[in-house]
């Protein structure tokens, strides 16, 4: 069985993190561990992306794009794969955006790179059935920020 991928609109609540724009509405990206695949989500975060936006065109080549503000989060637990709505301690809310299947990854200190499949989308832009190579690279150990490389591969 392959590992899961999952990407939540975190909706923030009362309670903030004092972690830059994780304070506001964000992206939450999880990947399951698949060392580990119960107990861990490894996470990060982003400001929302509009892939609508993005000059690419899947079915004819392959596309780029490069997040600089991304910033790595303390993982997560693996119920977030499914989860959806209000999150306890005042939190805020989670809904769902993209969800798939992990193919590959690769792992060491500094940069995580995972090989997906989309099956669950409601973001124009990112198709299902679109392949993605997504790398997170540490760019600061002490802030955590991390820069986010997305290549979605061409289809056909």
């Amino acid at each position: 069985m392959d590992c899961r991928w999952v990407v939540l609109l975190h909706q923030v609540g009362a309670v903030k993190t004092q972690r830059s724009f994780a304070d506001q509405d964000h992206w939450d990206w999880m990947f399951q561990d698949a060392a580990d695949r119960e107990a861990r989500l490894l996470t990060w975060a982003t400001e929302p992306l509009d892939f609508a936006g993005l000059p690419w065109d899947p079915s004819k080549r392959d596309g780029v794009q490069i997040v600089e503000n991304a910033i790595r989060l303390g993982d997560h637990r693996a119920v977030y794969l499914t989860k959806e709505g209000s999150i306890s301690g005042q939190r805020g809310r989670v809904t769902r955006r993209l969800a798939g299947s992990i193919r590959g990854s690769q792992r060491n200190a500094r940069e995580c790179v995972f090989r997906c499949e989309t099956d669950e989308s409601c973001m124009p832009g990112w198709p299902v059935g679109t392949e993605w190579t997504l790398t997170w690279t540490l760019l600061d150990q002490d802030s955590l920020q991390t820069r986010l490389t997305l290549h979605r591969h061409a289809q056909g």
